[in-house]
Parts: structure tokens; C-alpha cells; sequence
């Protein structure tokens, strides 16, 4: 939700990121109800940890194929090199897009207390300042660049040496499109094939991943019960605090796909995504119960019980919406 007065954003299915880039592709006149449309499940497993992702593509490569949108991103080993290209392309009359670490930004109630992969949007620069929209934060004001180097420098020495992005669109191609249903059931057809393990999807080294769809969903709930057993031993699976983020995401895109399915007046399948959504945020608050103090033995037989009937409502409108693209 916008207004015409701010240029912030607020949604409350968005994580930092997707709320970010949902901002900046509204101000370029993206049709923005329509490009959330990932909803499957996706566990990928590493030697040292594991993600746990709703999203079986990445967003740049899904934008592409099924909107039109090109998502610039962009890396620089030196710090000053990401003040030049940010300075250059606002002067392309363009806002840009930067991940930071939330533990250097004076405005965050986080500062200096809390570390955080973080997305910021910057709208100009204003002598020995940047004016930023921090959508996630609701704060839109300046950033002075010696913050701005910290909260880089800081990402980099905080996750061992990755680099932090910065995020541009191209939207041209997508201005001129017009959505059908075709476009609709394309997008519907890819999910369910995910689903249903039709569609082989790679992670980033390019392994295929063996858990996908609704085969990943008995062991989404076997690492959770194990995590709520030793809830402060097992580091590889997560926190409680990581699977409460994990859940709320696919919370998101149950809902965010609720909403491309109304755009299509599609509106008995888009209310049971809905519902699917909100039965996520549920299991969700169950573990923000623990995070707050409650004993997880307290949650735990609910968790189960509410992830059980979940995956049958899951499975039962896969197929239900495997029955509208054979219309």
C-alpha cells in the first residue's frame, strides 16, 4: 500500500526484498499484481545449512520469461565503485536498489544491536547524503555516505566476503504487454509441474534438488519437529527464529498468488490460496509462541497437527488447479 504524498511502499507479504522491488517496479508503471507468481516449495540441503524457499525460480529469471522485466544486478569488490555506478544511474532518472547490513543504519531500530541482510531503495543524492526509502522500516529521509560505506563494509565482513547487490529494471518490453489467461495458466502450469516434481529444479551450483513440491513437504515437518526437540543443538536446520521467517514466506506467496488469481477473476481458486495463506501464518505464530518464551512442548502437538492438515489442503487444490489448465 502506497500514497500519492510518499514514496514508500507497505505490504505485509512481502519480505525486504520483494517489498523493495515491488516499490520501485509500481513507480516505473509495472503491473505489479501480477508478477508475484511463485507458490511451491523448495528444500535445498547443504553440508552446513539449508534453505527452505517458496520460490523454485529466481525472481530475475522468472521476471524475464513471464513479464518482460530485466533485473540488473550488480557487484563491485570496492566500496567507492558502488557510490560511482549508484551516482550514475540516478542519473538516468532511475531509483537503484542496495543490500546493506541492518546493523549500520542510524535510523533502524536495529543499529548496532542486530545483524540483518537488508534492501534499500535510493532516490538521489543530496551533497554528503542520500535520500532512501527503507520500505521494510518505513523510514524515508537521507543516509549519509560515510553510513552508507559502513553498513556495505560491514555486510561484506559480515557474511565472510559475500558481496551486496545493487538492483536496477528495465521495464520497456513490459510496458507494452497485455495480460490474457494464457499468461495466467502458463504461470499455474509451472507451479503445479513443480509440485508435482514434473519440473526439474537446480540450485545454484546446479544440482538438481530432490526436494520439491509436495514431496518436500513430510520433510519440511520432520526438520521442524527436530529442530522444536533441540531447539539450541541443531544449527545446520535453523532456529526457531529461521523456520518462523521460512513459514511467514510461504505465507507470502500463497497470498501474493491469491492476488494474481483475482486479477483473472479467478475467484474460488484465488479464495483458497487465501485461506492456504493464512492457515501458513498460523503455524507461523505458533512458533513466534516460543520465540516470545512459551516452552516449544507446548506448541509442538498444534504445529504437527495444524502442518498435517495443511499439506492435505495443499495437495487436494494442486490438483484442483491441475483440473482449471485442462479446461
Amino acid at each position: 500500500m502506497s500514497n500519492e504524498k510518499s514514496p514508500l511502499y507497505w505490504s505485509n507479504y512481502h519480505n525486504c526484498v520483494n517489498l523493495t522491488v515491488h516499490a520501485m517496479l509500481l513507480k516505473q508503471g509495472v503491473n505489479v499484481e501480477y508478477i508475484w507468481g511463485q507458490s511451491s516449495l523448495v528444500i535445498e540441503e547443504y553440508e552446513e545449512y539449508i534453505r527452505i524457499s517458496p520460490y523454485h525460480k529466481e525472481w530475475p529469471v522468472f521476471f524475464n520469461k513471464h513479464h518482460g522485466v530485466t533485473w540488473h544486478k550488480l557487484q563491485f569488490n570496492v566500496v567507492n565503485d558502488y557510490v560511482e555506478e549508484i551516482t550514475k544511474l540516478l542519473k538516468e532518472k532511475r531509483t537503484v536498489a542496495l543490500e546493506v547490513d541492518i546493523y549500520k543504519l542510524p535510523y533502524c531500530v536495529h543499529y548496532e544491536k542486530y545483524h540483518d541482510f537488508h534492501a534499500i531503495e535510493i532516490l538521489n543524492i543530496d551533497g554528503d547524503k542520500l535520500e532512501i526509502c527503507d520500505h521494510y522500516y518505513h523510514y524515508h529521509g537521507y543516509l549519509k555516505f560515510e553510513d552508507l560505506f559502513n553498513a556495505l563494509n560491514n555486510f561484506i565482513t559480515y557474511y565472510s566476503g559475500t558481496l551486496p547487490s545493487i538492483y536496477y529494471f528495465d521495464v520497456q518490453q513490459h510496458l507494452t504487454r497485455n495480460y490474457n489467461r494464457s499468461d495466467l495458466l502458463e504461470v499455474i502450469k509451472e507451479n503445479i509441474n513443480v509440485m508435482k516434481g514434473a519440473e526439474i529444479v537446480k540450485d545454484k551450483q546446479g544440482k538438481t534438488i530432490l526436494s520439491i513440491g509436495i514431496k518436500a513437504f513430510p520433510k519440511l515437518k520432520e526438520m521442524l519437529m527436530v529442530v522444536l526437540d533441540n531447539p539450541l543443538e541443531v544449527q545446520r536446520l535453523g532456529t526457531i527464529g529461521d523456520f518462523y521467517m521460512r513459514l511467514k514466506e510461504i505465507c507470502h506467496s500463497r497470498y501474493n498468488f491469491y492476488q494474481l488469481l483475482n486479477m483473472y477473476q479467478e475467484s474460488i481458486y484465488a479464495d483458497k490460496y487465501r485461506v492456504l495463506a493464512n492457515n501458513w501464518l498460523v503455524v507461523a505464530n505458533l512458533l513466534l509462541k516460543i520465540i516470545n518464551g512459551a516452552s516449544p512442548d507446548s506448541v509442538k502437538a498444534r504445529v504437527n497437527k495444524k502442518l498435517e492438515d495443511l499439506f492435505e489442503k495443499e495437495v487436494e487444490l494442486i490438483n484442483e488447479m491441475e483440473k482449471l489448465i485442462s479446461e
